[in-house]
């Protein structure tokens, strides 16, 4: 009795924890967030929605729940490192005044993504051979940018924070030893921070002086958008064993829908003027395929391909909550997301596991909708993780990914420049012009355990030869 009830207390305890440590995650492509699995970043993603993850599968797809017996539960800690910057080309007024001639700086923009530490935790239960039941919580979207002061492009955007805390309740059936399901029920919060430009610059174009348009390099009160919101959604998925050492998953994520109440601030001259607002933001849904293969006792290889629709995401109108007139948009124009990895494990004992993968990653950003606050672009992936079995009811597992971003272009300009004849839905009240470059590190941690006891093998039973004349 005193065992179970301390492993009861331990599990509520751990998984409060790990959603209250949940902060801004992100670095997968857009601002969602692959950090969901420890080791599954060891694999750089590859096997996505099969057994070789641990239960941290369970966020691609949840039929994986039901290839783990007993009570389980796995802990996921993950520190994001990313080093991206914007070198500034060109900033000027509409019509073409450069910033240095009103005495704004025009500096580069440092380091924008900022360092973060985010988690995840999965809890699986059997109730049967046939039943699981478990829980996922963790931050599939998230993202937290800041430019230094005097960066030029900083009237279009200074800082952001999104940050989307989600938590699962799963169901899993086995219907064979070959096939089982899993499905389960999201419910999402968003909260949003977006701080834009000085609009007290604006009035510069009219010949307001400088005294009266405040002091731009403090950005003391920007222009912002805030707000909260919550939506629910579904997972679903199948794992499939056809033959021996083959293990096929399919997962799907829906998309959510999250109506976002808050207020933006407009700085003008004379103060700050606030406004109720709201705005409908359908966060994509994501499909998974993994696959794993045991080439020998020893060494196994995965891989994944998977697709997010981005696209779904194009302008977000910004409504008033009093008169319900458009206030301004959140343009996002996104194109859809594709990722594609390979990767290996060598059991090296019975204790050690040595794991590397590499990937590909297509991202929905282009160098048309790209604005100051969000460098992202294609990137390639190189990892590398180890799995340490302490005992039957303990393991660990270390992960390093380093992240190569390739370099792009901003734009922020109208519709019919040159630059970007289609103009970036970022802000158009200014023209800004940079080339962007960035690299990632991410350090993940994980604990995996079994609450309860493993029943031991049972003794293999001779038989005696049977011979046939």
């Amino acid at each position: 009795m005193i065992r179970l009830s301390r492993s009861r207390l331990f599990l509520a305890t751990t998984t409060l924890a790990t959603l209250a440590l949940t902060s801004t995650a992100a670095f997968a492509a857009g601002f969602s967030s692959r950090q969901q699995s420890a080791t599954g970043l060891g694999f750089a993603y590859a096997g996505a929605g099969t057994s070789t993850f641990g239960l941290g599968s369970m966020f691609w797809n949840p039929a994986n729940i039901t290839n783990f017996q007993g009570r389980n539960s796995e802990y996921n800690f993950f520190l994001i490192l990313p080093d991206t910057s914007l070198r500034t080309t060109s900033a000027s007024l509409t019509n073409g005044t450069p910033f240095t001639a009103l005495g704004i700086p025009s500096n580069n923009s440092g380091n924008v993504n900022q360092g973060t530490f985010t988690t995840a935790s999965y809890n699986s239960f059997q109730i049967n051979d046939r039943l699981w039941v478990g829980l996922q919580t963790g931050t599939p979207f998230g993202s937290r940018t800041k430019s230094d002061a005097g960066f030029a492009g900083s009237v279009t955007g200074t800082s952001s924070i999104v940050r989307g805390i989600a938590i699962t309740p799963t169901l899993g059936f086995k219907a064979t030893e070959w096939l089982s399901f899993g499905g389960g029920v999201t419910f999402q919060q968003l909260s949003v921070d977006l701080k834009g430009g000085d609009n007290r610059l604006l009035p510069a174009a009219a010949g307001v002086p400088a005294a009266a348009r405040g002091n731009f390099v403090a950005a003391l009160s920007p222009n912002r958008i805030k707000g909260d919101a919550y939506g629910i959604g579904w997972t679903a998925g199948v794992t499939i064993k056809p033959f021996q050492g083959t293990e096929i998953g399919l997962g799907f994520r829906s998309h959510i829908k999250h109506k976002l109440e808050g207020e933006i601030d407009f700085a003008l001259p004379t103060g700050i003027n606030s406004t109720l607002i709201q705005s409908n933001v359908n966060l994509p849904e994501i499909a998974t395929f993994g696959i794993s293969q045991k080439l020998t006792d020893k060494f196994t290889v995965t891989g994944t391909v998977q697709w997010t629709n981005w696209s779904r995401i194009n302008v977000a109108p910004v409504t008033s909550r009093v008169t319900g007139a458009p206030v301004t948009g959140l343009g996002f124009r996104y194109r859809d997301e594709y990722f594609y990895a390979i990767g290996a494990q060598y059991q090296y004992n019975d204790q050690l596991k040595l794991r590397a993968g590499a990937a590909y990653e297509i991202s929905p950003i282009t160098d048309e909708t790209r604005g100051s606050r969000l460098l992202d672009n294609d990137r390639v992936w190189l990892s590398a993780g180890i799995g340490y079995k302490w005992n039957e009811q303990l393991e660990f597992d270390i992960g390093y990914s380093h992240i190569f971003l390739r370099n792009g272009n901003v734009n922020i300009v109208g519709a019919g420049n040159p630059l970007n004849p289609a103009g970036n839905p970022a802000f158009t009240a200014f023209n800004y012009s940079g080339t962007t470059k960035g690299s990632v590190d991410i350090i993940s941690f994980s604990l995996k355990y079994r609450f309860d006891t493993p029943a031991p093998l049972a003794a293999a039973v001779v038989k005696p030869v049977v011979k046939k004349f």
